[in-house]
């Protein structure tokens, strides 16, 4: 957030700068706890532990980009970065149609020694598919239920 635009008095706030190379050890720890935060949540979601009601879609997205961009660019660069790396992991994991199912066919391949029937491979892909278009779903309901109540 910058501090410029936060409610706290000026004279109660600080500036916190890093060198380059302790600036870029920051921001591996910084992607990392957040990576694993959004893993953690994500397998909540999964394990019934965390309400869906916490996904969001491309509504919300617009809408938090928009109130980030008001508090100033750190804040948007932040979320921008936040936003990537939720992508990256969600595209990474071994659900069919994504890169990371493709890397989960490509590893049963090499364990089996030989390709997956297209056949097969046409059948989990309409699973990916399918739960691709169930998580856009709720994803859409929850923003549409957010803005119209």
């Amino acid at each position: 957030v910058d501090a410029s635009q936060s409610t706290i008095p000026q004279d109660l706030q600080a500036e916190l700068s890093y060198g380059p190379v302790e600036a870029v050890w920051q921001a591996v720890i910084q992607t990392w706890d957040f990576s694993s935060s959004t893993l953690k949540s994500l397998w909540g979601m999964i394990t019934g532990k965390v309400s869906t009601d916490n996904l969001g879609g491309p509504i919300s997205i617009a809408q938090i980009a928009g109130s980030s961009a008001e508090q100033g660019v750190t804040s948007f660069i932040s979320f921008l970065a936040m936003i990537s790396i939720t992508l990256g992991i969600l595209n990474l994991l071994p659900i069919p149609m994504l890169d990371g199912g493709h890397l989960a066919m490509f590893a049963v391949e090499a364990v089996r020694g030989k390709p997956i029937s297209e056949i097969t491979q046409m059948q989990i892909q309409k699973v990916g598919f399918l739960i691709l278009i169930m998580v856009m779903f709720i994803a859409f309901f929850n923003d549409l239920t957010r803005v119209f109540g």
